[in-house]
């Protein structure tokens, strides 16, 4: 998850910038809304769209199998994570 946060904290960042720009704020003046029926929608949704359409470089390193020895995972889990181990 270290590795993935700051690019997970740039995006959060950017998508409430987004709002903040297309949107109007709310009532009690914390943060900001848009709604799909506002007039600003279709930029909003251009740009988040470019936004979504980001890539970003990743460098996981996978685990063996047998490092996994002696921890209890589900069949699940450990296929969820499957992307994950060697």
């Amino acid at each position: 998850m270290e590795k993935i946060k700051p690019s997970i904290e740039s995006f959060q960042k950017t998508k409430n910038e987004l709002v903040a720009k297309y949107g109007e704020a709310v009532e009690d003046g914390k943060g900001y809304r848009i709604k799909p029926n506002s007039e600003s929608w279709k930029k909003f949704e251009a740009e988040m769209n470019k936004l979504l359409d980001q890539k970003i470089d990743l460098k996981i390193e996978q685990i063996r199998i047998d490092d996994l020895k002696g921890i209890h995972v589900t069949p699940r889990d450990l296929d969820l994570l499957n992307w994950l181990i060697v």
